[in-house]
C-alpha cells in the first residue's frame, strides 16, 4: 500500500521555494557542508529497520538533494533517526535507491511536513560485513581498527 501525501504538494513546493527566496535576499546564511540543489520530483519511502513491525510505503515529493541527503515533502511526520529506503522514480520508472535516516520532520501545514534525510549504509548490508547497527555511534571510534593495520610489514 503506498499511502499519498498532501492534497496539493505542488502548491506546497511553491511556497517553500518562495520562502527560501526571500530567506536568501535577507541574508540568511546556512551551515550545511554541501550546496543544495532544487530537485522537483517523486520518491517512494519504505521501512527497512529491524525493529518494523510491518512494512511500511510512503509516496513523497523531492524538494531537493545533496551530496549526502534530501529534503521532501510528506504526508505525515516520519520518527528523527528512523532508517527507510527512498527509491527515486521518474515518469514511473525507478531510476535508483538508497537508505535514508531521517533527521527532521516538521509540520508546516495541515497535514503536510517537511523533512530531511541523511543517506547512510542499510542496516542489513551492515549485519552481512558482521556489525550490529545498533552498536554504531559517534563514540566508538577507538574501537575501528585502521586500515593499513592488514597491510604487510612496512607497507602502512
Amino acid at each position: 500500500m503506498v499511502l499519498s501525501t498532501s492534497p496539493d504538494p505542488h502548491a506546497v513546493l511553491a511556497a517553500l521555494s518562495d520562502a527560501e527566496r526571500r530567506s536568501a535576499s535577507d541574508g540568511f546564511t546556512t551551515k550545511r557542508q554541501f550546496a543544495r540543489h532544487s530537485l522537483r520530483g517523486e520518491a517512494i519511502l519504505q521501512t527497512i529497520e529491524d525493529a518494523s513491525v510491518e512494512m511500511r510505503t510512503l509516496r513523497v515529493q523531492l524538494r531537493d538533494i545533496s551530496l549526502t541527503g534530501i529534503g521532501f515533502v510528506s504526508g505525515e511526520p516520519l520518527p528523527a533517526g528512523s532508517v527507510w529506503r527512498v527509491t527515486f522514480v521518474v515518469r514511473n520508472v525507478t531510476m535508483g535507491q538508497h537508505a535514508l535516516t531521517i533527521r527532521h520532520s516538521r509540520r508546516i501545514d495541515h497535514g503536510t511536513y517537511l523533512s530531511g534525510g541523511q543517506f547512510c549504509i542499510e542496516p542489513g548490508l551492515l549485519h552481512v560485513m558482521g556489525v550490529d547497527p545498533a552498536m554504531l555511534n559517534r563514540d566508538d571510534d577507538g574501537d575501528f581498527v585502521e586500515s593499513n593495520a592488514f597491510l604487510p610489514e612496512g607497507r602502512g
